[in-house]
């Protein structure tokens, strides 16, 4: 945890447990040999650990730790278990998203891994750090060993090799592991911390893929797939209640369309009445949900464009932010009310209750005992002609609501090709998926602007004359980027949909509905 001046080396820093009754300078000393020691004075040292909600770190075996010193900070991102960092960023403040860090490669990597998602402290550690350095008789520092002293357990000794020094670490980590009680620890430090302030959100496992067995009943494999998101929303609902992190709601509201799609899709699996009942429950969830998740992505994208505005426009771009921030705090309580009623109670357990009830021996629906692979690959052919269709139709006069509902049917053969990925031929699928990504990514910016257009509209009529000449004129501004961004993205839906109308993904897609594996 020393001052990240000295330069790293190649060979990786080594821990080691040293019992609070040793004497830990005497056994420092023995370690440096006949190097010069100078010893810094124990100073207050706080580390905290960093992930998401999800804990996508954890999962993929990588540590974010933040330490702060008196008059220092720097963030480390390491591997699990081990003590090198594979990268640290000096003269960092706590992040909370990956955007707040300002080293490039960190925040490239953690962009690439935990997307939007905000960092959370879910654990921390206080104690006292003690930095000792090895100097030759040139005075030049050639080993590095720190000492912290957490308020309970064993000392822990790091070895830190610098670079063109590594026989001074070499030669005290043996001297080290000489000494009797001290015993080299390859713990993962995070696991013996405290909780951190948002420890108790987030952290369940992962709803896990649901494989799927071709031949399964329909009716079967439908209720895994919901059952699946329904732990989706058990997961993320914590997190909405405690307004951690945008994307809690954004997961939640994701299962919640899977779900409703799903069940809308595959027809005749379940009896008319419960498969309504279920898709209008979902659908007031999804109403429920969609005021505060648009503002949270209103408030995302106009704070970017407010910080490209000109000087002598900001007092209007901060009175669209409060406006959008007041708006999103109305919704959020309101959405807070509807977590908390009788009706939402009663819709997830109407749900569970019917993903609990055992597949009827002889079910009514014609659909229910047919394989699965059989309906999912009949239903994915009837969305993707339906798609074709409707992209076809567009031409430059078609209204935005052409490309809205063809953005819908694209999410609903997403969903689909998702859902029965595992039991259609692997590469053509993913082919088909990334295809279909970009016409969506075309479509979902089409439609973004459309929506921020509107906002932009109410904010205007909700200040009325309140918004002065300048105001008026940044307001002007963004709308006309606005519509430039229209008119980029409206040029090049024809491309788009011409790759994807095209021979070469009409063979795919015959491909990834071949037979199923066996």
């Amino acid at each position: 945890m020393s001052r990240r001046s000295d330069p790293p080396s190649a060979l990786e820093a080594r821990a080691f447990a040293v019992p609070r009754q040793l004497p830990v300078p005497g056994i420092i000393a023995n370690a440096a040999g006949k190097l010069t020691l100078s010893t810094q004075a124990a100073q207050p040292a706080h580390v905290r650990y960093l992930d998401t909600f999800d804990r996508r770190l954890r999962r993929t075996d990588l540590v974010l730790e933040h330490v702060t010193l008196p008059g220092a900070t720097w963030l480390r991102y390491r591997a699990f278990g081990r003590t090198a960092g594979l990268m640290e960023a000096p003269d960092a403040p706590l992040p909370a998203f990956a955007r707040d860090v300002s080293h490039y490669r960190l925040r490239s990597q953690l962009s690439a891994l935990i997307d939007v998602r905000r960092l959370l402290v879910v654990a921390e550690t206080r104690g006292r750090l003690t930095v000792s350095r090895g100097h030759d008789r040139e005075g030049k520092t050639v080993l590095v060993v720190e000492c912290f002293a957490a308020r309970r357990g064993p000392y822990r000794l790091t070895v830190r090799p610098l670079r063109g020094y590594e026989r001074f670490a070499r030669r005290a980590i043996r001297r080290l592991r000489d000494v009797e009680g001290v015993v080299p620890d390859r713990s993962e430090p995070m696991l013996a911390a405290s909780d951190g302030p948002d420890a108790t959100f987030g952290g369940a496992a992962h709803p896990a893929r649901v494989d799927l067995d071709p031949d399964e009943r329909a009716d079967a494999a439908c209720k895994r797939l919901l059952a699946a998101l329904d732990a989706v929303l058990d997961v993320n609902a914590p997190g909405i209640e405690a307004d951690l992190d945008p994307e809690c709601l954004h997961d939640f509201r994701v299962a919640t369309r899977k779900a409703r799609s799903l069940l809308g899709e595959m027809k005749r699996v379940f009896p008319p009445s419960v498969t309504r009942r279920l898709r209008s429950d979902l659908g007031w969830l999804g109403q429920c949900t969609g005021p505060v998740r648009d503002l949270d992505v209103h408030l995302l994208e106009f704070g970017s464009a407010a910080r490209d505005c000109e000087e002598g426009k900001g007092n209007s771009a901060a009175a669209l932010r409060d406006h959008l921030a007041a708006s999103r705090t109305r919704a959020y309580r309101a959405l807070c009310r509807t977590l908390r009623s009788a009706r939402y109670r009663r819709v997830r357990s109407a749900f569970r209750k019917f993903l609990e009830s055992e597949p009827p021996a002889r079910p009514r629906s014609e659909n229910a005992l047919v394989p699965i692979v059989a309906l999912s690959a009949a239903r994915i052919l009837k969305v993707y002609r339906r798609i074709l269709a409707e992209g076809r139709a567009i031409g430059d006069a078609s209204p935005a609501e052409a490309l809205h509902e063809l953005r819908k049917s694209c999410k609903r053969l997403r969903y689909l090709l998702e859902f029965f990925r595992g039991i259609h031929p692997a590469k053509p699928v993913e082919r088909t998926i990334a295809r279909l990504k970009r016409l969506q990514d075309n479509l979902g910016e089409f439609q973004d602007v459309q929506v921020q257009r509107a906002v932009l509209q109410e904010f205007r009529e909700s200040a009325g004359a309140a918004l002065d000449a300048a105001g008026g004129a940044a307001v002007d501004d963004q709308c006309a980027a606005l519509s430039e961004r229209e008119r980029k993205t409206r040029a090049e839906f024809a491309a788009r949909f011409a790759r994807y109308d095209s021979k070469r993904a009409h063979k795919e897609f015959a491909a990834a509905l071949g037979r199923g594996r066996r």
